[in-house]
């Protein structure tokens, strides 16, 4: 019959937690991926650092790609957010309007 209610800001902070773990991965692999890659394609082809190199390029841009695009979700969130919240308080009460 005591029904709790569900801890919203506790789902929410293990949400935040598991996208910014996720972020972590997004950036790190493609940054050390791409390098390992590029240094097997210039061992196959001998052709020194140059696929490295591209490789590692590459790798940043994405990390930085998947980084902006976190950063952007999380803004858009928290906007709408902020959006309903100054719903929900627009509503002001007069105890005397009933009167």
């Amino acid at each position: 019959m005591n029904q709790q209610k569900p801890n919203r800001k506790r789902d929410r902070l293990s949400g935040l937690e598991l996208k910014a773990s996720t972020l972590g991965w997004e950036i790190s692999v493609p940054i050390i991926g791409g390098p390992l890659v590029g240094v097997w394609i210039d061992d196959l082809r001998g052709t020194a650092p140059r696929y490295t190199l591209i490789f590692l390029v590459l790798g940043v841009l994405t990390g930085v790609y998947f980084l902006v695009r976190y950063i952007l979700t999380e803004y858009r969130e928290m906007k709408r957010e902020e959006e309903k919240q100054k719903d929900e308080n627009d509503y002001y009460y007069d105890p005397y309007d009933s009167l």
